[in-house]
């Protein structure tokens, strides 16, 4: 299981930046992780935000649940995403176009503020697919 959370601010999302080498292929996802033994799906996605970015998540409302059959770097995965709504505690978070940050395992994370529209015309996918149905006022 995976709990991701859709901050917006005005007409845009922040959303994590990925690529599939494998395939050469750029992405965007929601922010947020797997939901550990015995964690809430809304702790998970407040934590994963922490570790990933050092930011303060305050989630929203749970917008939905979606079903995620991918495949990354060559390998099948299939994941249950829960959909949050949410704001971020720090206000200099939306003045920032972009940051990287790397977890405590070491791994790089970059986020960036996007377009809806921009997400919307799909030349670069968020994942997962049908996220954006889920926005308010979609």
């Amino acid at each position: 299981m995976v709990a991701g959370a859709l901050v917006r601010v005005g007409d845009r999302l922040l959303v994590e930046r990925g690529r599939d080498t494998a395939r050469g292929v750029d992405f965007y996802r929601l922010i947020g992780g797997g939901v550990e033994f015995g964690e809430a799906a809304a702790d998970a996605v407040v934590r994963e935000w922490a570790e990933e970015f050092a930011l303060t998540l305050v989630p929203g409302a749970l917008l939905g649940v979606l079903e995620n059959r991918f495949t990354y770097e060559g390998r099948p995965g299939h994941e249950i995403v829960f959909v949050f709504a949410g704001t971020v505690a720090e206000a200099w978070a939306a003045e920032r176009e972009r940051f990287t940050s790397r977890d405590e395992k070491g791994a790089p994370h970059e986020a960036e503020w996007v377009a809806i529209a921009v997400l919307r015309d799909g030349s670069i996918p968020l994942y997962p697919a049908g996220v954006l149905d889920l926005l308010p006022d979609a």
